[in-house]
C-alpha cells in the first residue's frame, strides 16, 4: 500500500494550517502599515507641491530684484551717454570730468566694479579706475563685436576673470550710435559678490539651493553660491533657452545647477533684459522634514502591527494552555473576531483616521480639490471599517439612513477601484428615500453589488447608481405590498454575460441582507447589460413587525 507524506504527518498528529485564517490575520496585522503608507505618500506629494511653489515664488523675487538692479545700471549708462553728447569718444582720454563721473558712479552703486568707455576702434578711452586710461585694445571682445554688429539694448558678456580683482565677472554695455554711425561702447563690470550677498540676504537658502543668471543663449553668467572652481570655458545650460521660447516663466524638468540629486527648479525672465533667473532647490532640502515624519509614521504603524499580532496570537496560546487545566472555557466561533481584537483594530484605525483628516485639511488649505474625493473615500472607508467591527461585536443596529448619502459614500470609497467614477442618478429632489437598516451593512451591500456589476460589465464602461421610491400594491417577486426604496445598479455590456457568481458567498451575503431588511435582491443579465435592484422598505412606511431574519 502506497503511503504519502501527508498521511504520515496526519498519523503523527500534524494538521495542515488554515490558509484562510492566516490570510485574515495577515490582513488585519498589515492594515496599519498599508494606511500609514497611504498617509506617507500623500504627505510626500503635498510637501513636493509646496516645494515647487516655493521655487516659483523665489524665482519671481530674484527676477524682480535683478530687473531693478539692471535698470539702475542702464540709467547710469544713459547718464554717461548724455554727458558724452556729440563729442568724439577719443577726446575723453584727456577729459577729467568724464573720469570723475565714472568714478562717482562706481562709488554710488555697489553693484558696479568698474565703468568704462571704448572708442569706435576698440581702444579704451576712459575708465573709473585710473586716469588717464591705459592703452588697451578691446576690439576683439565679444561685447564690442556684437555692439559694432548692431545689437540693440543691454548687452551681457560671457563671464571672464578680471586682471585686477581676479574674480569672475561679466560686463553690461550699450553701443553708442550717432546718425547710424557706430561711435563706441559705454559699459560697466558687475561686481559678482554683490549678487551673492543679496541672494544670501533675500532668500537665506538651504545647503541645496542655487540661484543663477542665464543669458539668452543659455550661457551661465552667475551661480550663487558658487562653490565650484570656475571653468576655462563658459557653462551652457541648454534647457533654459528652450523653455524660455515657450513661456516667460515656469518649472524646469532638468537643470545642470544641482548635480547628483533630483531637484525642483523654476525660471523667470528678468524684466527689460534678455536674461533669465533660475532658482533650484534639491529634493533633499524639500523633504527634510518629511523624512522625520515618515519615520515616525512607520514606527507607529510597525508598533500597531506588532500589537495586533500579539493580540491575535494570544487567544491561540491561551487555548493551548487551557488543555492542561481542570476546566476549559468554550472557544469562540470560527471566523468571529474577539472583543480584544476588535478593540485593538479600532484603536489603530482611530489615529489613522485622524492622519487622513489632517492630510485632507492640508489639501483644502492649499486649494487642491483634485484629490478630495479620494481622501474622502479613504476617511469614510476607515469609519466604515470601525462601524463593521462594532457591528461584529454588538450586532446590527438599525436606524434611519438616507439612501443617496450611502450612494455618494460608495462612490467616494470606490474612486480608485472603479473608473470612470460612478455616476449617481436621483429622481426628483431625493426626498422620501430613507430606509430603516444597519447603515454599515447597507453600504457594504451596495459596494459588493457595485463590484459584482463591474466584473460583468465591459471594461471602462460607466456604472450608474440610482435610487427611487416606488409603491408595490400587490405581492410581487417576493415583495409584500408597501412603499419601497429601490437602489438600481446598471452598466453597459456588449455581450450576454453568464451569472457566474450567483452562488458565491458574497452573493449570498447580499441576498441575506436584503431579506433581513424586509426587501429583496433582483439581478438581471440581459443583452443591454447587467442590472441589480436592491429593494428595501421605505422608513416612513416600515411595517410594525420586525424584518425577516437572514
Amino acid at each position: 500500500m502506497k503511503i504519502g507524506i501527508p498521511q504520515v504527518l496526519r498519523r503523527f498528529g500534524v494538521r495542515r494550517a488554515s490558509l484562510s485564517g492566516f490570510a485574515r490575520s495577515a490582513a488585519v496585522v498589515g492594515l496599519p502599515l498599508v494606511l500609514v503608507a497611504l498617509v506617507v505618500w500623500l504627505d510626500r506629494e503635498s510637501e513636493l507641491k509646496a516645494g515647487r511653489q516655493k521655487v516659483i515664488a523665489s524665482a519671481h523675487v530674484l527676477s524682480e530684484h535683478a530687473g531693478a538692479l539692471f535698470l539702475s545700471v542702464d540709467l547710469a549708462l544713459a547718464q554717461v551717454r548724455e554727458t558724452l553728447g556729440t563729442r568724439p569718444v577719443t577726446a575723453l582720454r584727456t577729459d577729467t570730468d568724464m573720469h570723475q563721473l565714472l568714478a562717482s558712479l562706481v562709488r554710488r552703486m555697489p553693484e558696479l566694479e568698474l565703468a568704462f568707455v571704448i572708442d569706435e576702434k576698440g581702444s579704451l578711452a576712459s575708465t573709473s579706475r585710473t586716469y588717464p586710461a591705459p592703452e588697451r585694445d578691446l576690439s576683439q571682445r565679444e561685447f564690442f563685436v556684437s555692439a559694432k554688429a548692431g545689437q540693440d539694448g543691454l548687452a551681457f558678456s560671457v563671464p571672464f576673470r578680471g586682471s585686477a580683482s581676479r574674480s569672475v565677472s561679466f560686463s553690461v554695455s550699450r553701443a553708442v550710435w550717432r546718425d547710424g554711425v557706430f561711435g563706441g561702447v559705454i559699459g560697466a563690470i558687475v561686481f559678482p559678490e554683490y549678487f551673492h550677498a543679496s541672494y544670501r540676504g533675500l532668500l537665506a537658502p538651504a545647503t541645496g539651493a542655487v540661484a543663477a543668471l542665464v543669458r539668452k543663449d543659455g550661457t551661465l553668467l552667475l551661480r550663487s553660491p558658487d562653490v565650484r572652481a570656475p571653468p576655462e570655458a563658459p557653462v551652457v545650460i541648454p534647457d533654459v533657452p528652450q523653455e524660455r521660447l515657450k513661456h516667460e516663466s515656469g518649472l524646469l524638468t532638468a537643470t545642470a545647477l544641482i548635480e547628483g540629486s533630483p531637484a525642483a527648479a523654476a525660471y523667470r525672465a528678468v524684466p527689460g533684459t534678455d536674461l533669465t533667473v533660475v532658482y533650484a532647490l534639491s529634493e533633499g532640502d524639500i523633504l527634510s522634514s518629511w523624512y522625520k515624519r515618515a519615520a515616525g509614521y512607520f514606527l507607529a504603524g510597525g508598533l500597531a502591527s506588532f500589537a495586533l499580532a500579539v493580540l491575535i496570537g494570544r487567544p491561540a496560546r491561551m487555548r493551548g494552555r487551557g488543555a492542561f487545566a481542570r476546566t476549559r472555557q468554550p472557544a469562540a466561533p470560527r471566523g468571529a473576531l474577539t472583543d480584544q481584537t476588535a478593540a485593538a483594530v479600532d484603536r489603530v484605525l482611530t489615529p489613522v483616521l485622524g492622519d487622513l483628516t489632517f492630510v485632507g485639511a492640508g489639501h483644502r488649505a492649499d486649494g487642491d480639490e483634485s484629490e478630495s474625493d479620494a481622501l474622502n473615500g479613504a476617511v469614510h472607508g476607515v469609519r466604515l471599517a470601525q462601524r463593521l467591527l462594532d457591528a461584529g461585536r454588538r450586532g446590527p443596529t438599525p436606524r434611519i439612513v438616507h439612501a443617496p448619502t450611502v450612494l455618494n459614500n460608495v462612490r467616494c470609497l470606490l474612486i480608485g477601484s472603479v473608473w470612470p467614477p460612478i455616476q449617481i442618478d436621483l429622481t426628483g429632489d431625493g426626498k422620501g428615500l430613507d430606509v430603516f437598516v444597519d447603515g454599515a451593512r447597507f453600504e457594504l451591500a451596495v459596494m459588493d453589488l457595485t463590484m459584482y456589476v463591474k466584473q460583468r460589465a465591459d471594461a471602462g464602461s460607466q456604472i450608474t447608481l440610482s435610487a427611487r421610491r416606488e409603491g408595490i400594491r400587490s405581492e410581487l417577486a417576493g415583495l409584500e405590498a408597501g412603499d419601497y426604496v429601490c437602489v438600481t445598479l446598471s452598466a453597459a455590456c456588449s455581450r450576454q454575460a453568464e451569472d457566474a457568481g450567483a452562488s458565491s458567498g458574497r452573493f449570498e451575503e447580499m441576498k441575506a441582507f436584503a431579506t433581513s431588511a424586509g426587501g429583496s435582491l433582483q439581478i438581471t443579465l440581459g443583452p443591454r447589460g447587467p442590472e441589480a435592484q436592491l429593494w428595501i422598505p421605505a422608513a416612513l412606511s416600515r411595517r410594525d413587525e420586525s424584518p425577516r431574519e437572514a
